[in-house]
C-alpha cells in the first residue's frame, strides 16, 4: 500500500513538472507589430539624462535590455526589463519606465501611442521635451498612466477625455497650465495627483465633485485660490486629502467631517481662517493631520480627541488659543505632536504623559504657564521637546530627565524656569536650548556632549572665563553656539 502511494506521488511529480514545461513552451511570445513599436521608441530616444536621486547609478537603464537579435530571449519583447505582457494573449499590456534617464521629445508620432492594449503605463522621472502628446488618447485601455516628473510643459490635452478606464492618474511635478477639464470623464479614477504643476491655479475645479470613486486626491503646491470647495465632502470614498501650499482662504468647510474613511488630512501651508470645524472629530481613521501655517482662531475643539488612531498632528503656526487638556488626552497613539506659534495658554497637562507613543513634542511659542510637569520625562520614546518660549517657570532638577531615555534635543529658553544642572547626566544631545534658565556656570556634563550640534546658554548668570574644556566642545559638531 505505502509503495502504490509512493509511485503515484512520484507519478503526479512527473506530470506536473510536465505540464509546467509544456506550458512554458507554448506561452505566446510577444507580437512583431509590438516589438517593432517598443524597438522604434528606443531607437527615437537618448538614454543620457540624470539618473533619480533613488536609483543605483551603476545600473543600466531598462531600455538598454531591449535587443533587436533574433536569439531566443533576446528576441521576445515579453522578457524585456520593463515590458509585460498579457499571459495568455501575449500583447503588451504594462510599460515601466520609471527612472529611465531617458531624454529626447516625444509627440503623437512616438510608436508607444501604437500600443493599444496597455493597460499602464510609467514614465515617471525622465527627462523629456514637448507638451503631453494627443496620442495618448489612444490608449483607451489605459487603467494606470504615470507622467510625474516627467519634464513636460503645455496643457492636459483634450484627448485626455478617452481614458474612461483610467483608475491612477499621477501628472506631478509637470509644467501644466490651463484647464482640467478632460479629467470630468474619468469617472472610474481612485487615485488622482497633480501635485506642484508650475501653473495650475484658479479655484479648485467643481468637476472634481463628479469623481466619485476617488481614495487619493492630492493637489499640493500649487496656485490655487479660493475656499476649500464644500463639495469635497461628498467624496466619501476618499483616503488621502491633500491641498496644502497653495492660497486657499475661507473657512475649513464642516462638510469634510463626512469623509469618514479619510486615513489623511493636509490643509496646511494656506491662508484659511476660522474656526477648527468640530465635525473633523468624526475622522476616526485618520491617522496624520496637519492645519498648521493658516490663521485658524478660536480653541482646538474637544471632538479632536476622538481621533484615536492619530499618530500625527500639527496645528503649528496658526492663531489658536484656549488650552489643550482636552483636545489631546484620548491620542493614545500620537507619536507627533506640533502646537508651536499660538496663542494657547493654561498649563500643560500632565496628561500627555499618558501618551506612551509620543516621539516628538513641540508646543514652542505660546503662553503656556506654570510647572512642566514631570510625567513628561518619563515618555521612553522621546527625541525632541520643544517648550521654549512660554511661561513656564519653578524649578527643576535636570537630572529629572534621566526617564526620557531616548531623548537628543531638548528647547526650554526663554521661560522663567530655574534649572539645577546635576554631573550625573548620560543623555547624548544633539541640541539643546538652556537659556534664561537661571544658570550660573558652564554645565559640566557638557563635557562629553560632543555630538552637539545646537547649544544655547543665552541670558543667563555665568560669569568668569570660558572654561578650557568648553572650548574644546564648542569646536566640535557646533553649527549654532548662543552665548
Amino acid at each position: 500500500m505505502e509503495k502504490d502511494s509512493f509511485h503515484f506521488g512520484c507519478m503526479m511529480l512527473f506530470l506536473t513538472i510536465v505540464a509546467s514545461h509544456s506550458l512554458a513552451s507554448t506561452r505566446p511570445r510577444c507580437h512583431e507589430d509590438e516589438r517593432s513599436a517598443l524597438l522604434e521608441f528606443k531607437a527615437t530616444i537618448f538614454t543620457r539624462g540624470s539618473p533619480c536621486f533613488y536609483a543605483d547609478p551603476d545600473k543600466p537603464p531598462k531600455i538598454e535590455s531591449w535587443n533587436a537579435t533574433t536569439g531566443e530571449t533576446q528576441s521576445d519583447c515579453c522578457s524585456w526589463a520593463g515590458v509585460e505582457c498579457d499571459k495568455v494573449s501575449g500583447h503588451v499590456i504594462g510599460l515601466d519606465l520609471s527612472c529611465g534617464r531617458l531624454s529626447g521629445e516625444i509627440d503623437s508620432n512616438t510608436s508607444i501611442f501604437r500600443l493599444h492594449r496597455l493597460r499602464s503605463l510609467n514614465l515617471a522621472s525622465n527627462d523629456f521635451d514637448y507638451q503631453i502628446p494627443s496620442a495618448i488618447g489612444n490608449l483607451g485601455s489605459l487603467r494606470d498612466l504615470n507622467l510625474s516628473s516627467f519634464g513636460l510643459m503645455g496643457h492636459i490635452p483634450n484627448s485626455f477625455s478617452n481614458l474612461t478606464q483610467l483608475v491612477h492618474l499621477d501628472l506631478s511635478t509637470l509644467g501644466l497650465t490651463g484647464t482640467t477639464a478632460p479629467l470630468e470623464n474619468l469617472t472610474l479614477l481612485t487615485h488622482l495627483d497633480l501635485r506642484g504643476l508650475d501653473q495650475f491655479g484658479g479655484e479648485i475645479p467643481s468637476s472634481f465633485g463628479r469623481l466619485a470613486q476617488l481614495e487619493h486626491l492630492n493637489l499640493a503646491i500649487n496656485s490655487l485660490t479660493g475656499e476649500v470647495p464644500s463639495f469635497l465632502g461628498n467624496l466619501v470614498h476618499l483616503k488621502y486629502l491633500s491641498p496644502a501650499g497653495n492660497m486657499l482662504t475661507g473657512r475649513i468647510p464642516p462638510s469634510l467631517g463626512n469623509l469618514v474613511q479619510l486615513t489623511s488630512l493636509d490643509l496646511s501651508l494656506n491662508q484659511l481662517t476660522g474656526r477648527i470645524p468640530p465635525s473633523l472629530g468624526n475622522l476616526v481613521q485618520l491617522t496624520s493631520l496637519d492645519l498648521s501655517s493658516n490663521q485658524l482662531t478660536a480653541e482646538i475643539p474637544s471632538s479632536i480627541g476622538n481621533l484615536a488612531q492619530l499618530t500625527y498632528l500639527d496645528l503649528g503656526y496658526n492663531q489658536l488659543v484656549g488650552d489643550i487638556s482636552l483636545s489631546s488626552q484620548n491620542l493614545m497613539e500620537l507619536g507627533f505632536l506640533t502646537l508651536r506659534s499660538n496663542q494657547l495658554s493654561g498649563e500643560i497637562p500632565s496628561l500627555l504623559g499618558r501618551l506612551t507613543q509620543l516621539i516628538s513634542v513641540d508646543l514652542s511659542y505660546n503662553r503656556f504657564h506654570g510647572t512642566i510637569p514631570s510625567t513628561i520625562f518619563q515618555l521612553r520614546n522621546l527625541l525632541t521637546l520643544y517648550l521654549n518660549s512660554n511661561n513656564l517657570s519653578g524649578t527643576r532638577k535636570l537630572d529629572t530627565i534621566s526617564e526620557a531615555e531616548n531623548l537628543r534635543e531638548l528647547a526650554l529658553s526663554s521661560n522663567k524656569l530655574s534649572l539645577i544642572v546635576e554631573t550625573n547626566i548620560t543623555h547624548r544631545f544633539s541640541g539643546l536650548g538652556l537659556g534664561s534658565c537661571n544658570l550660573n556656570g558652564f554645565p559640566e556634563f557638557l563635557k562629553g556632549q560632543d555630538g552637539l550640534s545646537e547649544l544655547d546658554l543665552s541670558y543667563n548668570n555665568i560669569s568668569g572665563q570660558v572654561p578650557e574644556w568648553f572650548m574644546k566642545v564648542s569646536t566640535g559638531n557646533l553649527r549654532h553656539l548662543n552665548l
